[in-house]
């Protein structure tokens, strides 16, 4: 029959049977200590670089020269725009009634531009129609007429 034999520590590992818990842990966390400057340091370098990734990733959307908006309708309007699948629309002028507006800039849209009035309908632009109009867009009057069938009232003359 076998027996077991307890197995004595070697002088090696004489320093390994005297430590407890809590003279390892304290040793470990006098190791692990970091002053508040170098905490600093790993901050400002981890935010210096998030700007660089961040500038080297993201660019800007292509920019469409300033497109002036010429109001000739009774109504204040909410134009909104999209690309020519019109699946997704930004907010492009609020311009009101008997004025014009220009718009600094634009996110170009692509070869055709959809325009949409609210219930004054939407309204397919071509680039190159924009492009010789001088970038001027004139609202057609047939929103006006959309608007009022809708029956929303025209706005009051300014003065």
């Amino acid at each position: 029959m076998l027996r077991c034999i307890p197995r004595i520590p070697s002088s090696e590992d004489y320093e390994a049977l005297w430590m407890n818990d809590l003279r390892t842990q304290v040793r470990d966390v006098a190791r692990r200590r970091r002053t508040v400057p170098s905490r600093l340091v790993d901050i400002g370098v981890a935010a210096v670089l998030a700007v660089v990734v961040t500038t080297v990733v993201i660019h800007d959307p292509p920019r469409a020269p300033d497109v002036t908006i010429v109001n000739d309708t009774p109504y204040d309007l909410t134009i909104n725009v999209s690309d020519g699948g019109g699946q997704r629309w930004m907010g492009f002028a609020i311009v009101n009634a008997q004025s014009q507006f220009i718009v600094r800039a634009p996110i170009d849209q692509g070869d055709v531009w959809v325009f949409n009035y609210g219930a004054g309908g939407e309204y397919r632009v071509d680039r190159t129609a924009l492009r010789e109009a001088g970038w001027l867009l004139h609202v057609p009057a047939s929103v006006a007429q959309r608007l009022a069938a809708a029956g929303l009232v025209p706005i009051p003359q300014r003065t």
